[in-house]
Parts: structure tokens; sequence; C-alpha cells
């Protein structure tokens, strides 16, 4: 559905617009148009990853400097969360670049599902190291901590 909405409707949301997505999507399923993975394959190459950046070639640089091949399992796992509020991914590191604790715990949760699906090895999940830093100019644009000045007026001598 995702990529019938990206690719075939406009941006604005209304039942009507929604419905054609429903009636889109069903028609190319019932009547096999395009292949599961061509779908998928599809999307992977105009999924948002971030400010200005499409597809899973851009978001790897972006986010690690690499090409999707050379990507690890828990960078992998952590591109793959993006896709539902790709502009928020500056609030899952810290100013280092560090992962929080509570995306290295979605991550945990993914590789166990993972392994449930039989994509991945119980091994590899028990094994995941979930400590990814970031590598590529996404680095470059976190949130600052907080700078804010709480008074700026000078003190003033007391005059007695």
């Amino acid at each position: 559905m995702q990529l019938v909405k990206n690719v075939f409707l406009s941006r604005n949301k209304s039942v009507s617009r929604k419905l054609e997505e429903v009636m889109i999507v069903w028609l190319i399923e019932q009547q096999r148009l395009i292949s599961k993975e061509r779908v998928l394959e599809v999307y992977l190459n105009i999924m948002e990853g971030g400010p200005i950046v499409y597809g899973i070639g851009e978001a790897s640089r972006f986010y690690f400097d690499k090409s999707p091949d050379e990507l690890s399992l828990p960078e992998s796992i952590f591109l793959a969360s993006l896709i539902p509020s790709p502009k928020l991914y500056r609030y899952r590191f810290d100013p280092q670049g560090n992962l929080k604790p509570y995306v290295a715990n979605f991550m945990k949760l993914v590789s166990n599902r993972l392994v449930i699906r039989e994509k991945i090895a119980q091994i590899e999940a028990d094994s995941l190291k979930v400590n990814i830093q970031l590598t590529g100019p996404a680095m470059n644009i976190f949130v600052a901590p907080d700078s804010t000045v709480l008074d700026s007026i000078p003190k003033l001598p007391i005059i007695n």
C-alpha cells in the first residue's frame, strides 16, 4: 500500500484517496500485475529514508557511508525501523551518534521477530550488538544539546 500511495496517488489525506489506494492494491494483487518481490524492490528504491534521502542505497550511504550490501544486521534493522517515520531518525541517537537505549531494545525485539519468521538464526539474534554508530553525513545533522540561555539579563548591583 505504501508503494501505491507514494507512486500513484497524491499526498492529500481523504477517504476517497484511501479508497483509491485500496482499489489499486486490490487490482495489482488480484490480477498479479506485479510480483511481491518486484513491489519490494521498487519500494526500497523510492522509500523515504530521511531528509531528502530516497531509496535504500541513499539511506545506507547517508547513515553509514556504505552500500546496502555492506550493511551489518543491526544497521539493516535500523534502516528498516525508519520506514514508518524517517524524519525522526535524529532523535534515536544521542549527540555523539550512539543509539539511545529504547532504540536498542526495539532492535532486539525486531531481531527476535526475524528469528520467529526464520529470516535469521537464533544465534544471530542472541549475539546482536546494537551499538551501531552513524558514520555518514547524517552524523552532521544532530539536534544540538539544549543551549538555551536561561537568564540572559546581567545581574545589576544592588543600590542601597
